[in-house]
């Protein structure tokens, strides 16, 4: 499902004092007394960041429509040095993340990777279609958020460039075909796998993982969302990637997520 506006441009962004965007609401936080900044991730222009006047107030019904995970549609006016949300209407509400802990705590962890990932005003419109649809599969009751994360991240890391090599040594290049039960080494420095002379030379940021995984992360970058969502995975192979992934994007990122400090005390506290 495609959420672009096709009509849209950003030209038309240099002809009015006012303009509309339909984006996937972020995270917010408290600005003054009663306003708040919110994050918006929109197709036609990237990551934006918006004042809105009296979010904070009861009565106000702008409020509800700028929560983090709404996919929505904005009426903007500009500012001097922040433009403004005016008006807004929520067209995703993604009812079933909202009542659902381990399923919005997930879906925050999702959104976090995003404003992590991306750099403010730059078009990613495959990033946001990955994202809603991500959302989406999220969004249906009997879904398995733990797999759905996974594919997420990897498919994050292919759309902006920071997918490892699987199938070759990620230092000197020679073909390297992972199979089921041997473990080989990976370098989050060097960005994938290495052959066993090259991992000779590297000390940190070098772990071991199994030829299953690997051969899982590739069938997981190689098909879409749709396809992914129903596979049925061996809980070992499925706590190894969530592992190696964590890892590997913590070297990325060099900062703490803190959504993810949030998504395992939800786990903790559903496991007791």
């Amino acid at each position: 499902m495609s959420y672009f506006n096709k009509n849209s441009s950003p030209s038309n962004l240099t002809r009015s004092s006012h303009y509309r965007v339909k984006g996937l609401v972020l995270k917010h936080r408290d600005m003054g007394e009663s306003d708040r900044l919110v994050t918006v991730f929109t197709k036609e222009y990237g990551k934006l960041v918006f004042s809105v006047r009296g979010a904070r107030k009861t009565k106000t019904k702008l409020g509800g429509h700028l929560e983090p995970l709404v996919y929505g549609d904005y009426l903007i006016i500009r500012g001097r040095s922040l433009d403004s949300v005016i008006q807004g209407q929520i067209l995703v509400p993604f009812k079933t993340i909202k009542n659902d802990l381990k399923k919005m705590a997930e879906s925050i962890y999702v959104a976090d990777l995003v404003d992590h990932f991306l750099q403010d005003a730059d078009p990613q419109p495959d990033m946001l279609d990955l994202t809603l649809a991500i959302l989406t599969q999220q969004d249906e009751l009997a879904s398995n958020g733990d797999l759905i994360m996974r594919i997420f991240e990897i498919k994050l890391l292919e759309e902006t460039g920071f997918s490892p090599a699987l199938q070759r040594c990620a230092d000197c290049g020679i073909e390297i075909n992972p199979s089921r039960g041997q473990k080989y080494p990976f370098s989050a420095a060097s960005g994938g796998l290495l052959c066993s002379e090259c991992s000779l030379s590297h000390s940190n940021w070098v772990r071991s993982i199994t030829g299953d995984t690997l051969l899982l992360m590739n069938y997981i970058r190689s098909n879409p969302v749709a396809k992914l969502t129903g596979l049925v995975i061996d809980g070992d192979w499925l706590s190894e990637l969530e592992s190696v992934s964590r890892w590997y994007i913590s070297y990325i990122v060099d900062k703490p997520i803190e959504a993810l400090v949030f998504l395992d005390q939800v786990r903790h506290s559903l496991k007791q």
